[in-house]
C-alpha cells in the first residue's frame, strides 16, 4: 500500500470528529457506542459515494456471501466492526487506486495471500507478534500494518503498528482513525486527491 496516512497521522491523530468524544469507553458513557456506530456508517456511505464518482480506480474482488462472512469471524474469533462487515459484504478486499484495503476474499484462511485480510491476520498470529485482539486490514509500505481494534461486533480505532518491535502485549499502537468508516473516508478522499492533481498536471493545469 502506498503510504497514504502520513498527512493523516498528523492531521486526524487524536482528534475526534465534531460532536463526537474521543477515545471514551462506552461502559462509561451509555450510547456512545451506538452514536459512534451512526457517524462510522455516515463516514462508510461518503467513501461509497466518493467512490462511485471515480469508478475508473475501483478494483475489489466483489460482493461476498454471508456466510463466507460469518466463517471468517469465527476464524478471527470475534464480529467484524459494523462498517468494516459493511466494506467486506459489499466489496470483499481490493483497492481504490492505491489505497488497499486486505478484507475477505474465501474460504481458504490458512493458505493465501493479501488482500486476504484474514490469512494476513491468522499467519501474524501464528508467527506469533500480532495480538489476538486486532485485526490487519493493510500496511503502510514501510513496515507498518493498519489493524482494526477488535471488540466483538462494536466500532474499534484503527491503529497502526510495526509488528516485532515489541512483544505482542507491549507493542506501540499509533492512532491513525477512531474507527473504520473515518479510515475508510479519509483514505478515498486522499486517494481522489492524488488522482486529481495527476490530472491536472498531465493537463497542464
Amino acid at each position: 500500500m502506498k503510504v497514504l496516512f502520513e498527512r493523516l497521522t498528523i492531521s486526524w491523530k487524536g482528534l475526534p470528529r465534531s460532536g463526537a468524544t474521543h477515545d471514551l469507553a462506552g461502559d462509561d458513557f451509555p450510547g456512545c457506542e451506538a452514536e459512534q456506530t451512526t457517524m462510522s456508517m455516515q463516514d462508510f456511505n461518503e467513501a461509497v459515494a466518493l467512490m462511485e464518482s471515480a469508478r475508473d480506480l475501483m478494483e475489489f474482488v466483489g460482493p461476498r456471501d454471508p456466510a463466507l462472512i460469518e466463517a471468517a469471524e469465527r476464524a478471527i474469533g470475534s464480529r467484524f466492526p459494523p462498517t468494516y462487515r459493511e466494506f467486506v459484504t459489499r466489496y470483499g478486499a481490493g483497492n481504490f487506486g492505491a489505497f488497499e484495503i486486505d478484507g475477505v476474499i474465501n474460504a481458504d484462511f490458512y493458505k493465501s495471500s493479501v488482500p486476504n485480510g484474514i490469512w494476513l491476520t491468522l499467519d501474524e498470529r501464528r508467527s506469533g507478534y500480532l495480538p489476538n485482539d486486532l485485526l490487519a486490514i493493510g500496511d503502510d509500505g514501510m513496515g507498518g500494518l493498519y489493524c482494526i481494534e477488535l471488540r466483538d461486533g462494536e466500532e474499534g480505532r484503527v491503529i497502526l503498528c510495526e509488528l516485532g518491535s515489541a512483544p505482542p502485549d507491549q507493542l506501540a499502537r499509533e492512532l491513525i482513525a477512531n474507527d473504520f468508516g473515518e479510515f475508510f473516508l479519509a483514505g478515498v478522499r486522499e486517494e481522489l486527491e492524488d488522482a486529481d492533481g495527476f490530472r491536472r498536471r498531465v493537463r497542464g493545469y
